[in-house]
């Protein structure tokens, strides 16, 4: 039993032992409901003010049987209010209170659905990349990331309706399900596609079988940790300048520069022109690497197409290298 219940049902013991004790006066001694309540508060508390009258005998035993029941009700009430103090369940409940005021405060943020290995790595990117995400995770003791105060957690199951409106899942731009088990996050993934038409989800893969079915779910992108895991290790073993460069664009080497997603909002002196005659090399110092189209298509410099004659459009979204400062000078163009 946790701190709380046993404070609880201490409570409860206490407030029926002075229920018992005013009824009991009141039949054994005839007396008034309000003399009775006095009488059971001040034989409970044992501070010795004068009784309301004499008592009879039945009355003598019936006052032994409260001192005995009453006092140990309180010493109860006492050390389970110490215990739930001193275990920190009162620090968890405020915490848990002002986690549900910051998650309803949200918006455009992400869910990441499990916190395990997967989930964890995730999370920490999130953070580095100071994106808003909250948490959802069946037991949150068991979570590496619960020592972090800046992490909203939702304790409860991914695949519950209700847990997904309490991480804010109809305000939330994107969902992660990054569950143990194939099936959860194939039911993460409708539950949260009906929920919310409009988010982007991702969904974890451990079986090859299982990426057609999350898209029949409504999963935007399936990716399998074991499969990836795989890939890189063989580049790694083949193509390692590779490797370290693409660690580089990540953003997970030493070097500032990385790789971002920039979207052409109405408006940009970028729309209608072409790649080469936007001249944002010189202007931005980013490096242009594709341009992918609404429809989805990527324009990229390959031996039958030139990336420098690609027209861009309203809507498109520019995948460029830079570093920080690069990237939101061409941010500023691009968003009119």
């Amino acid at each position: 039993m946790s701190p709380l219940s046993r404070f609880l049902l201490s409570l409860g013991l206490v407030v029926a032992v002075f229920i018992a004790g005013t009824v009991g006066y009141t039949v054994v001694e005839g007396w008034s409901a309000f003399q009775s309540f006095y009488m059971t508060v001040i034989t409970v508390a044992t501070v010795g003010f004068r009784e309301m009258g004499d008592l009879s005998r039945a009355g003598m035993w019936f006052t032994i049987s409260l001192i005995i029941f009453g006092v140990g009700a309180v010493g109860y009430a006492v050390s389970s209010l110490t215990a739930l103090i001193v275990e920190g369940e009162i620090q968890d409940i405020y915490r848990g209170r002002k986690m549900e005021s910051a998650i309803a405060k949200l918006r455009d943020h992400y869910i990441i659905c499990g916190s395990g290995v997967v989930g964890r790595e995730v999370a920490l990117e999130f953070q580095q990349e100071k994106a808003p995400f909250v948490v959802v995770e069946r037991n949150i003791a068991a979570s590496e990331l619960r020592s972090d105060p800046d992490i909203l957690f939702v304790e409860g199951d991914a695949t519950d309706d209700e847990v997904l409106r309490k991480a804010g899942i109809d305000r939330a731009k994107g969902l992660i399900s990054a569950l143990r088990e194939d099936a959860d996050n194939v039911f993460v993934t409708l539950t949260a596609r009906q929920l919310n038409p409009g988010l982007r989800i991702i969904a974890r893969a451990s079986e090859p079988g299982t990426e057609s079915k999350l898209l029949r779910a409504g999963a935007d992108r399936v990716v399998s940790p074991y499969q990836i895991g795989g890939r890189r290790m063989a580049f790694a073993a083949l193509r390692p300048s590779v490797v370290d460069f693409l660690d580089v664009v990540m953003g997970h080497g030493p070097s500032p520069l990385r790789v971002e997603d920039i979207p052409v909002k109405a408006g940009s002196l970028l729309v209608g022109r072409q790649v080469r005659e936007t001249d944002i090399g010189q202007r931005t110092g980013a490096i242009v690497l594709g341009v992918q189209g609404a429809a989805g298509l990527c324009h990229l410099s390959t031996p039958g197409a030139t990336l420098a004659t690609t027209v861009i459009q309203e809507g498109d979204v520019l995948i460029v290298l830079g570093n920080e400062s690069q990237i939101d000078r061409l941010k500023e163009i691009a968003q009119g």
